[in-house]
């Protein structure tokens, strides 16, 4: 600050010193600057919307356009007033000065400002005099006393505050500070002077003294144009001390403090009062469950049980203590205290971790008079009270009998195998069986190069580049070569892939053991090498010009001029001997062996492509020809000009007569003559070297590996970020979850009503089931429900978790489907009851009643598909009618997406998907005193206890005022997946992102209703 001030200091200080004009006659005026500044402003624009409406046509969802506000930026041109130093009145800048009009007089030209000599003044403007205190007149030749003026000085001066006046016409000329007729007037704020004419340089609202300009400062500021805020002061002129404690800020005018964070009080003494916290204790703690708050940052400090930002959630089953970071030390999957992690043992069990139990190993019942239905030697424990067969890892099913699913393993079948390309894993330990041509703890890597088989423990035999099979070890030759090995050459005449191929070059040239293409000898031409040279014509194809004279032909081959026995030289235009010259060709010649002598003269004619006097020099850079003279057309960035003919030689990788042209594709190298290796997965052969340049995902001297696990994109140097074994594409790093998981790095579980890959597929269970399987989609059905979607009541004698308990009710008895009790007033009151009835009907599972709940929902359910599948064909075929081109799937990675975006199949892009709903069935579903039983595939589910009180066990179905779970994990872990449908320890519905909705639970109300009010 103290820095920023010190600058505008030295630059108005600049501007006062330093004018432009020198001199006198130099005056300071305000003149208005034009500039341009950017302004916001609003404007209206008009946008699409849709709304609700009755129109099934349109899909009851309506068009409408609606005017809303914008905001741009846009240029304004507005002015300031500068101070700028200008001539005065009556003068013209010239070279920096200030000057009067140039008069001539008496054949002399000179400055004559005034033409008639000020007497007791000063000439100050042409023509005009300034007059010194008590003289007057045009010229200052008058004078009267003080404060008189006129012919005789009669006449009384009303001049004010020290001015005075003019003894001529009174006028009062003004002193410093003062304007006005009479001088009686200060100067206008933020003006001080003589004639008010500068400009106060106050700053921060400071005052200006309208004679000196010195500065007065409000309180709070001081220096000499109260530029300094005060510093640990305040007040006038900063004349007192500040007193805030703890790091307080005083306010420099009234010395009032700030105070920082977790401090309060006029000078900051105070700590913060319980339940507020921040900076002057101005903000109010949310910390739950009577969590002592951090009065500096707001933070909760939570008690023994409760974990969370703000202490708001009781430590998880399994966990308890501070922070809940204890994991209970009990067995059985029974629960502990969440303060001091004391085992609560579940009825079956004792001991002080609950290890005991009640019954034997392979019995169970309340007098442990039942046998376990259990495979027992793939069962952990049958439960001494339920009989549930709790499985060893990697078994599952009612009776432990059915080895994990495929690609899952471990306790529960919960461990999804993490093997790549199709390997299977041990359904025990996880461990990954790899099928041949792979390798690694993950079978994520195939065999490298020269190894193939099961565990890549071969070593293959191809030769000379062969690509080896991974996991077979056959050799696949490249083009020129054969042999089970690929170690013999293709045979005279013969190319291609195993050399199949026979060649048709006329024997006149060889041929591309790869491609079969024609290499003609020097002398002939053709595709197939059929043509000798024209005459005139030899070389490669042809291609050069014979340079001989006197009629003589060129060699096809070598281009070498046959002269005939009158002639010699290299182009037999000399009857002289070789290196011979003059008439009688007696004198040597001294040319290089890039020239001959001229038979007359004896000077060197140099062969095409050199120069010099005695032909030493090849042609310079783009120059070839006779003497060099002739200018190469070739491209120079891609080629070079051959000296001699003038023909382009281009680098590898171009072709064409000016070398402008990249090889055809499978071509490389020098004049395009290579063969490209196979490049596999869409890799391209570089047109240099011939090497494969990879497509993203791919990698290895053909591009024929897959990136490793853990990497993707091009040369493979990206991270992969997918976490529980989910799929990472190769090619753009998107993550492929394994069923039960979804989000961009597959670590968020599935939200309750999906299921599957990336949480794609949606339940079809019953509105009385708990849910599905987040792998399987089986669904969970809870006590007194059987059924693949859970839609049937357990029939008669039976009851209880998969109907698998038998009554023990007398006939005209009816026994209740979920708890078995026989009689009204033993079983529990209320909702539940009567739940039951409306489940089962009037007569019960005693009597000769019909269960009608079954053909009722299943009329509700095609009803309402056939109403849903109306209104999805309406909307389509609006939607189709108002623009064919609209694709009928929308992706979005924005979090916040509206159910308008998740009509195709509910979800909008699986992997991104957040699932935001919420559930409304109560997590009392079956009950507000639930104890954990284990479910039909190893899980633990809720279930109501037969010999709790009746009040307290209560069936609300539908019930609407129950409060919503929000279900969001908090850092999900694949591996603690411990329920059967995946949400939580209880398999409470509820407790998931997902929602069975309203619809479905006002159905179900509304079913047990109409039930009640028969009976």
């Amino acid at each position: 600050m103290v820095a920023a001030i010190a600058v505008l200091l030295f630059l108005l200080v600049q501007v006062e010193t330093s004018l432009a004009l020198d001199g006198e006659n130099v005056c300071t005026k305000l003149v208005a600057v034009e500039k341009v500044r950017w302004v916001r402003y609003t404007r209206p624009y008009r946008y699409r919307t849709y709304e609700f409406c009755w129109d099934i046509t349109k899909g009851l969802w309506c068009e409408k356009y609606k005017i809303g506000q914008k905001d741009g930026m846009r240029n304004e041109t507005y002015y300031e007033t500068e101070l700028r130093d200008v001539c005065c009145d009556g003068y013209k800048e010239e070279n920096e000065k200030c000057v009067g009009e140039r008069i001539y007089a008496s054949f002399i030209g000179s400055w004559a400002v005034c033409t008639n000599k000020c007497v007791h003044g000063t000439c100050t403007k042409p023509e005009t005099c300034t007059c010194l205190p008590g003289y007057g007149g045009e010229v200052c030749d008058k004078s009267c006393p003080f404060n008189k003026f006129g012919d005789r000085c009669e006449k009384d001066c009303k001049c004010q505050n020290g001015a005075f006046c003019d003894p001529s016409d009174g006028k009062c000329f003004c002193l410093p500070g003062y304007v006005g007729p009479t001088c009686g007037d200060t100067c206008p704020a933020g003006t001080y002077g003589h004639d008010c004419s500068h400009k106060c340089l106050c700053l921060n609202d400071g005052k200006c003294n309208h004679v000196t300009g010195e500065c007065s400062c409000p309180p709070g500021f001081e220096g000499l144009l109260c530029e300094k805020a005060c510093r640990g002061r305040h007040g006038p002129d900063c004349q007192w001390e500040c007193e805030c404690q703890n790091g307080g800020k005083c306010d420099p005018v009234n010395g009032s403090c700030a105070c920082t964070a977790g401090w309060t009080g006029p000078i900051c003494t105070e700590p913060c009062p319980h339940g507020t916290y921040g900076a002057n204790c101005t903000h109010k703690c949310e910390c739950k469950n009577e969590a002592v708050c951090d009065r500096f940052n707001g933070s909760c400090i939570c008690p023994v049980g409760f974990s969370g930002t703000l202490c708001e959630q009781p430590c998880q089953p399994g966990y308890y203590g501070e922070k809940c970071l204890h994991k209970c030390d009990c067995v059985n999957a029974d629960r502990c205290s969440p303060s001091d992690g004391k085992c609560i043992c579940s009825e079956g069990f004792h001991g002080q971790k609950c290890e005991n139990r009640t019954c034997p190993r392979e019995r169970y019942g309340s007098d442990c008079n039942k046998v376990c239905p259990c495979v027992m030697e793939n069962t952990k424990m049958c439960h001494p009270v339920s009989g549930k067969c709790f499985c060893e890892p990697g078994w599952t099913g009612l009776t432990c009998s059915q080895v994990c699913p495929t690609y899952t393993y471990g306790e529960k079948c919960r461990n999804f195998c993490s093997c790549k390309n199709d390997a299977f894993c041990d359904s025990v330990t996880g461990e990954c069986i790899c099928l041949p041509g792979f390798f690694g703890k993950n079978c994520e890597s195939p065999c490298k190069e020269g190894t193939f088989g099961r565990h890549c423990l071969h070593q293959c035999s191809c030769q000379n580049g062969a690509q080896c099979s991974g996991s077979s070890g056959d050799c696949f030759c490249l083009p020129g070569w054969t042999g089970t090995d690929c170690t013999i050459p293709c045979g005279s005449g013969r190319y291609g892939d195993r050399c199949n191929s026979t060649c048709s070059c006329s024997g006149n040239g060889g041929c591309s053991a790869i491609n079969g293409q024609c290499h003609c000898d020097p002398g002939y031409t053709g595709i197939n090498c059929e043509h000798p040279c024209e005459r005139g014509k030899f070389g490669p194809d042809c291609s050069l010009n014979c340079d001989c004279e006197h009629g003589t032909s060129c060699d096809p081959r070598t281009g070498e001029c046959k002269c005939d026995a009158d002639h010699h030289g290299v182009r037999c235009s000399s009857t002289c001997e070789a290196q011979f010259w003059g008439e009688h060709c007696d004198k040597p010649c001294h040319c290089s062996d890039h020239g001959t002598c001229d038979q007359f003269t004896g000077d060197c004619m140099c062969y095409d492509g050199f120069s010099g006097k005695q032909c030493e020099r090849s042609c310079p850079v783009g120059f070839f020809g006779q003497n060099c003279s002739q200018k190469c057309a070739c491209n120079l960035t891609y080629s070079f000009c051959h000296h001699i003919t003038g023909q382009c030689q281009c680098f590898p990788g171009k072709k064409g007569t000016l070398c402008e042209e990249d090889c055809p594709e499978g071509k490389f190298g020098k004049g395009c003559a290579q063969e490209c290796i196979p490049c596999f997965n869409g890799g391209k052969c570089d047109l240099i070297d011939g090497t494969c340049n990879c497509k993203a995902g791919f990698s290895g001297q053909r591009c024929e590996t897959t990136c490793p696990a853990g990497t993707w994109g091009v040369g493979c140097v990206n991270q992969c970020s997918c976490t529980n074994g989910a799929f990472c594409n190769v090619t753009d790093g998107v993550c492929r979850c394994p069923a039960g998981l979804h989000g961009e790095k597959c670590d968020k579980y599935c939200p309750y009503g999906r299921y599957g890959p990336d949480c794609a597929q949606v339940c079809t269970c019953s509105t009385f089931a708990k849910g599905c399987h987040p792998i399987s989609g089986v669904c969970t059905c809870p006590p007194g429900f059987i059924g693949n979607q859970c839609e049937t009541v357990c029939q008669k004698n039976t009851y209880g978790l998969n109907c698998m308990e038998t009554c023990k009710c007398q006939k005209d008895e009816t026994c209740h489907p979920a708890v078995g009790c026989c009689k009204e007033n033993e079983c529990p009151s209320g909702s539940y009851w009567a739940a039951s009835h409306a489940i089962m009907g009037n007569d019960g599972q005693g009597g000769t009643g019909t269960n009608v709940v079954v053909p009722v929902l299943v009329s509700l359910i095609i009803l309402m598909i056939v109403l849903a599948g109306l209104v999805v064909y309406y909307r389509r075929k609006y939607l189709y009618e108002r623009d064919p081109a609209l694709p009928s799937v929308r992706y979005s990675s924005n979090e916040n997406n509206s159910a308008g975006l998740m009509e195709a199949n509910g979800v909008d892009n699986p992997m991104y998907d957040p699932f935001k709903q919420k559930s409304k069935m109560k997590d009392d579903y079956f009950g507000e005193n639930n104890m954990q039983w284990p479910d039909s595939v190893g899980y633990s589910t809720s279930y109501p206890s037969a010999s709790v009180s009746s009040e307290k066990s209560k069936l609300r179905l539908g019930d609407d005022s129950s409060s919503e779970r929000s279900g969001i994990y908090s850092t999900p872990d694949y591996e603690a997946m411990k329920t059967s449908d995946g949400y939580s320890a209880t398999g409470d519905p509820s407790k998931s992102e997902g929602s069975l909705g309203p619809e479905q639970n006002e159905n179900a109300k509304n079913l047990l209703q109409a039930k009640l009010s028969s009976v």
